[in-house]
């Protein structure tokens, strides 16, 4: 029923991520017109990016970070349902955190792939998907698009 409830919902994933868009777009042209320097404007927009999503997905990527971090197959989920962060799950929200600013930096102007071997990663590593695993492939695909973006 879960997964139903999910599939529903899924099919805005697009719209919701061309407003979200649009609205940290809007938010960066006007700090640049205030002349607000690139990479404050950038560690400004991040923020804005995870206040307007709650946390949610960075959330997500940390607990799905923890687990993966348990060397037990059988003890990845439990690590991932417990509510508190462990070392490998704080280093993931720094890591992508930087890694979004720094991109955005460096970016001046092929994200499904790194939608789609995530995913495929994380089932291989933990043998199906929860809804940390679907927000850790949200943040990680954001972070890597935009690290290969700016390589260009």
């Amino acid at each position: 029923m879960q997964n139903l409830n999910f599939q529903k919902v899924a099919c805005f994933a697009p719209v919701i991520g061309l407003m979200i868009g649009g609205i940290l777009g809007g938010l960066d042209v006007g700090m640049n017109y205030l002349g607000i320097p690139m990479l404050t404007r950038n560690a400004l927009v991040v923020g804005a990016w995870i206040a307007i999503t709650g946390g949610l997905h960075l959330d997500a990527a940390m607990d799905t970070a923890d687990g993966l971090a348990v060397g037990d197959p059988q003890r990845r989920l439990q690590v991932m349902m417990d509510s508190a962060t462990g070392v490998f799950g704080s280093i993931s929200a720094i890591m992508i955190i930087v890694l979004k600013i720094t991109a955005l930096t460096d970016m001046v102007l092929s994200g499904s792939v790194i939608s789609v071997v995530t995913p495929a990663w994380f089932n291989h590593k933990l043998g199906g998907h929860t809804g940390d695993t679907y927000g850790a492939v949200v943040e990680w695909t954001e972070a890597l698009f935009l690290c290969l973006i700016s390589s260009f």
